[in-house]
């Protein structure tokens, strides 16, 4: 079956549309998936698709849209640049309604992604037996390394130590890292 995305004039929505019948070169019947109403909508043959796109953010989620070109293939874990922001795909829909880690452009219906980010637990201790929690959120593939001094709120914190599943590091990219610990610096 053929698709695309267009806002209907009916129920006012960007929704995904069928392609009941192609009028002429540039012109055919639609039917919207959100109201079941039909109308015109100009196609073209061009090399781009317009895909929507889910963007997880917690609890709640956003609807994008984005155009690819149709033979590019997506993979699961890729990151995109959608709206000013890092992305990674997390799942691929075809247009049979399958799940699947890669799919041409042409194929697809929807892919889900979440932010290309990740919160890091932060441990600061004062000196005087006390220690505080922050939390900081960094791209998953910057690279964090001991004696680096990052912002936490209106602290400065230099990293004294990172945690990853291997045990501790020198270095590491956020994506690996479980949790850091480090000193208030002024």
């Amino acid at each position: 079956m053929v698709e695309l995305y267009a806002k209907c004039p009916i129920c006012q929505k960007k929704e995904r549309h069928s392609i009941i019948s192609v009028k002429s070169e540039d012109k055919a019947v639609c039917k919207c998936e959100n109201c079941g109403g039909l109308h015109y909508e100009k196609i073209s043959d061009c090399d781009e698709r317009e895909l929507k796109v889910i963007l997880s953010l917690g609890g709640e989620s956003k609807q994008l849209f984005k155009e690819f070109n149709k033979k590019r293939t997506l993979n699961k874990g890729e990151v995109l640049e959608i709206q000013d922001l890092k992305v990674e795909i997390r799942e691929i829909e075809t247009c049979e309604s399958k799940r699947n880690p890669q799919a041409k452009v042409e194929n697809i219906r929807t892919i889900w992604v979440i932010p290309y980010s990740k919160k890091i637990k932060i441990s600061v201790h004062d000196g005087e037996g006390e220690t505080k929690a922050y939390k900081i959120e960094k791209e998953k593939d910057t690279k964090l390394k001991l004696g680096d001094v990052i912002q936490c709120g209106d602290k400065k914190i230099k990293i004294s130590r990172i945690s990853t599943n291997d045990g501790e590091k020198e270095e590491e990219i956020v994506g690996d890292v479980l949790g850091l610990v480090g000193e208030e610096v002024s």
